[in-house]
């Protein structure tokens, strides 16, 4: 402002406040007001009764502040500077600064305000006025100190949006609170025309460097046509209701109080366990803290509260986007119990869900009770489907991440809810069965398929031993077995049975035998890989010796299973099965060569004499052979029934030692020597 401009000013409000003081409390005339002191005693029992506490007056402060018009572009500011310098010279010992964008006032000592503003500087004393005895309202022109530019030395330097609190003593330099609206959106129209919602954010930072909290408030403002029988005499002007909820979105921001309250423009004693706030027009006793509940016009703004309220609900849920963080009904899904307390378990045990961002929002627990359910049909949020279980399942990579017991808990829940093919079939994009691969890696696979095959044996030794001794084949056949800590977690589980028919029925998961495992693997054992039929036989050996596989089982193994010969070939087939030619009496009768392979008479051959080792565990020499000979059941000379076949062998007399082969065992081996000497006779009169 311009000098000349200012002293103008200046003058004009020097002369305003000499008139007031004039005209209103006859100050200067000859002739005092005889009700002045009937006046003083009137202020003095009003503002006792108005600020019946000490910090009411600065809720006054921020009301004036936000009536206040602000020119265009400029920010609405209010702050609030606490000192101990006596800046009027008062003998103060301290001063409160308030400034209202450029204007000022002054709380000095609490008892004498001073204002500074727009070329005004008065002030008001609470004892009574010695020129005319009246206190707190009488103005006085302030003409010495404290002087504007005195007053910012000590300070340095539309709506409020913002407010600050703090000292500027250099000890009371970080003490800065700021209470400010960070955002706010304009009103926005509902179908309603009587009705508007905005939303605004407000921000609180206790001192300086502290980090700054922050609320959203969605806020609804409706109003609602005066009924005749509410009007009262002080509003009879007023048409309107105009009724203001305030909903938080989180946390509010609690200062001073942790009640949620009723507001007349300015906080109220009234407080309500409603988690919202709620602002009118209400008619409020003489100290404007409390509201007149006997009041007709109140009881009639108050009894618009449960509609404002559904209005509110209805508009923010259905058809306004203010809460990015807060799913829109269509957005949101209901989940079954058993899922949502399976997320809740995984969660607190470290596992992080990411892939629950990409799918639809899940409903909060508190609304999944049978009390909310016609609140939530009516908003339209759906119950999850089968698909969305499946998306979740796999896009939160939870079969991977969580412990045994977890995932048999899963697949209890899985059980429960898909039980026909159609919901099934929404299961076949989803790796859901874990099982061991020929690495000795978890691999997954999903339901319905059943390729490949997934066994598991009810015997833990066995199940550990046929599971190594798959991957040492390569996993022929390709099938694979459940992990070990899965097979136990399954098995042990209180509804085992009820999983494995499911998982048998929809999955083809199978128990599998040792019987089993060589079944499966028979088509492989072949000439293409001589080793394979010995080194199921190391397996059967360690699994005999653990007591795995008893005495009966080892006879039928051994008979179905290839035998390596002594020509080191895989005989697939055999009737009987001879022992090893160079532990044998048949070689000395019959030669270095079994004369019977095509009679499938398979000699057992020395390979299986050697000391060898399989999946870390050795057989001695000799040790593997013995027990092949034993489970095969193995014969040799005089045991030894020969087919009905010429022997292809030079004629010659028999030596002693094969004359002794041929008699050895009496009656018992006598048709089988007869019928030796008969075949070496048809040889020789067949070649002269």
């Amino acid at each position: 402002m311009k000098p000349y401009a200012a002293e103008k000013a200046l003058h004009s409000a020097k002369f305003h406040i000499e008139e007031i003081r004039t005209k209103k409390f006859s100050i200067g005339k000859t002739r005092p007001n005889p009700l002045t002191l009937d006046l003083h005693h009137a202020v003095t029992s009003l503002s006792a009764e108005l600020y019946q506490k000490d910090i009411h007056f600065l809720m006054e402060l921020i009301q004036n502040a936000e009536d206040n018009e602000y020119k265009k572009g400029v920010e609405p500011t209010l702050e609030f500077v606490l000192t101990k310098k006596d800046i009027t010279g008062s003998g103060a010992p301290a001063t409160l600064l308030v400034f209202n964008n450029e204007e000022l006032g002054l709380k000095v000592c609490f008892s004498q305000p001073h204002i500074f503003s727009n070329g005004y500087r008065v002030k008001f004393r609470e004892e009574p006025n010695k020129d005319c005895s009246i206190g707190y309202i009488v103005p006085e022109w302030v003409s010495g100190e404290p002087t504007l530019s005195s007053i910012l030395d000590v300070y340095g330097v539309t709506k409020v949006n913002r407010v600050y609190v703090r000292g500027c003593d250099p000890k009371a330099a970080n003490g800065v609170s700021t209470i400010s609206i960070c955002t706010g959106t304009d009103l926005m129209n509902v179908r309603d025309k009587t009705a508007n919602a905005s939303v605004v954010e407000l921000s609180v930072k206790e001192k300086m460097g502290a980090s700054e909290e922050k609320c959203k408030y969605y806020l609804w403002r409706q109003a609602f046509p005066v009924k005749p029988a509410n009007r009262v005499n002080t509003r009879m002007n007023v048409e309107e209701w105009v009724n203001t909820l305030a909903f938080p979105f989180g946390n509010r921001l609690r200062r001073g109080t942790s009640f949620v309250g009723v507001f007349a423009f300015l906080p109220t004693a009234m407080v309500t366990s409603f988690p919202f706030v709620i602002q009118a027009d209400f008619i409020l006793a003489s100290s404007r803290e409390s509201i007149l509940l006997d009041n007709v016009w109140n009881l009639g703004i108050l009894e618009c509260v449960p509609s404002a309220f559904v209005n509110a609900f209805e508009s923010c849920v259905k058809e306004l986007s203010l809460f990015p963080s807060v799913g829109q009904p269509k957005e949101a899904v209901r989940i079954i119990h058993k899922f949502r307390d399976l997320l809740v378990r995984i969660r607190r045990e470290g596992v992080v869900l990411s892939g629950l961002s990409s799918l639809m929002k899940v409903s909060h627990p508190s609304l999944n009770f049978q009390e909310t359910r016609g609140v939530m049909d009516y908003l339209g949020v759906v119950y999850g489907s089968y698909n969305w279980y499946a998306q979740c399942i796999k896009s939160c990579n939870i079969v991977s991440q969580v412990a045994d017991d977890v995932y048999i808990q899963l697949l209890g829940f899985i059980a429960d809810t898909y039980k026909d093919s159609l919901s099934i079939q929404s299961l076949s994009t989803m790796p859901l069965l874990k099982y061991i691969n020929c690495e000795g890696n978890m691999e997954l696979r999903t339901i319905p398929n059943t390729t490949p095959k997934i066994v598991y044996s009810v015997v833990l030794e066995i199940h550990t031993g046929l599971s190594k001794c798959n991957m040492e084949f390569g996993c022929l056949g390709n099938f694979y077995f459940l992990p070990n800590s899965t097979r136990e977690a399954l098995l042990t589980h209180k509804r085992s049975s009820f999983l494995l028919e499911w998982l048998s029925r929809n999955a083809g998961l199978s128990p599998c035998s040792a019987t089993e495992f060589v079944s499966w693997l028979y088509p492989y054992l072949s000439n293409k890989e001589p080793l394979l039929p010995v080194t199921l036989v190391h397996f059967l050996y360690h699994a005999h010796m653990k007591n795995i596989i008893d005495d009966s089982q080892l006879y039928s193994l051994l008979t179905m299973i290839p035998i390596i010969d002594g020509t080191n070939q895989a005989r697939m087939q055999r009737t009987t099965t001879l022992v090893s030619a160079s532990r044998s009496k048949w070689v000395k009768l019959l030669g270095p060569l079994n004369p019977f392979v095509g009679q499938y008479y398979i000699d057992i051959g020395d390979l299986y004499s050697k000391s060898s080792m399989l999946l870390g565990e050795s057989v001695p020499q000799d040790e593997l052979l013995h027990f092949v000979v034993k489970f095969s059941k193995a014969v040799d000379i005089p045991e030894l029934c020969p087919p009905d076949v010429v022997l292809q062998i030079a004629s010659h007399e028999l030596s002693s030692e094969k004359t002794f082969c041929c008699s050895t065992g009496s009656d018992y081996v006598e048709p089988r020597v007869l019928y030796l000497q008969d075949s070496l006779k048809a040889f020789e009169m067949e070649n002269g």
